[in-house]
């Protein structure tokens, strides 16, 4: 399940994450593993003790947790650059995390990241500036579920993919959209089909285009 990233990458990447320059974060990579998990593949049980952080460095994981009436509610998702797991300290998982389409991560002993945090303020300083993204990124999510319809969060999720750039290459798994958009696949493919027959995006096997993003953004709603 493991899967090699070169060195250059991995010091890059934490850098990165962390907000700090390559040299504070070359002595993190030897406590960082690269991990590689399959579509639909559980990271953490629902209620087992978690003594590890994961970083996404490519792919998503999402949260689900099990209802009192046997079903699975989805609760969050997790992009590329944000963690989840257990911190500051081990503790029993909330619920559980499942790989969405494939992802990569690198983990660390819980234990071992407050080791760092407390000797390198810079990396302190880069784990708090991380998570207070994060925290604000998870409740513009929250927010979208409940103000936005099923339709406007694909709209709003495909807009936030895009970026300035106003493309996503290679283009989005329909799938995936809809799990970060919290609705159903069919609900997210219909949505796509629509933009396309109004020319408001443009896809193809390289990438999704928006041409009309003043349009896209109305629809968010």
């Amino acid at each position: 399940m493991g899967q090699a990233v070169e060195l250059s990458d991995r010091v890059a990447m934490l850098a990165s994450a962390f907000c700090c320059a390559e040299e504070e974060a070359a002595p993190l990579d030897r406590l960082f593993a690269a991990r590689r998990y399959d579509d639909r593949e559980i990271v953490i049980q629902q209620e087992d003790e978690a003594q590890h952080v994961w970083l996404v460095v490519d792919g998503s994981a999402h949260s689900q947790a099990l209802n009192v009436d046997g079903q699975y509610t989805r609760i969050t998702s997790y992009e590329p650059g944000e963690m989840f797991g257990s911190y500051p300290q081990p503790a029993a998982s909330r619920s559980e995390i499942v790989a969405s389409g494939g992802l990569t991560a690198f983990r660390v002993e819980t234990e071992a990241l407050v080791g760092v945090a407390r000797k390198m303020p810079g990396i302190a300083m880069g784990l708090t500036l991380l998570l207070a993204a994060q925290l604000n990124a998870i409740l513009d999510r929250l927010a979208a579920r409940v103000t936005m319809s099923a339709v406007g969060r694909v709209h709003a999720e495909i807009l936030r993919l895009a970026g300035d750039e106003r493309m996503i290459a290679p283009p989005p798994v329909i799938a995936g959209i809809a799990i970060r958009a919290q609705t159903t696949r069919e609900t997210a493919s219909r949505a796509i089909n629509a933009l396309e027959r109004r020319g408001i995006i443009r896809r193809d096997a390289q990438s999704l285009e928006i041409l009309a993003p003043r349009a896209l953004a109305e629809l968010a709603i």
